[in-house]
């Protein structure tokens, strides 16, 4: 998981200083964050809950309150309890358009 975070924070590093250069428009950097943003997003849930968060998901949403995930099944099920505050929590994992 490391280092596939900093493969990330390198590939930022790199489309920012391209950005600088004038090599890419500001709207291919947006692109470029947006698709770093969800790799990041799905590395970090990737290292929080390993093998047990399903591959097929692209999105979920939890409203305010506290909530019980059961991943996997059998020997290998985990169950995470999560609280959500005061803002919904929405996580997308889809690779965008």
């Amino acid at each position: 998981m490391g280092r596939r975070g900093l493969r990330i924070v390198w590939e930022l590093y790199t489309a920012w200083h391209a950005f600088r250069a004038a090599t890419i428009t500001r709207s291919h950097l947006r692109e470029v964050c947006a698709a770093l943003e969800r790799r990041l997003g799905r590395t970090l849930l990737d290292g929080a809950f390993g093998p047990w968060l399903p591959l097929e998901l692209d999105s979920f949403r939890l409203p305010t309150g506290r909530h019980t995930l059961e991943l996997g099944s059998g020997a290998e099920a985990r169950r995470i309890e999560l609280v959500v505050g005061t803002e919904p929590l929405t996580v997308d994992l889809s690779e965008g358009d």
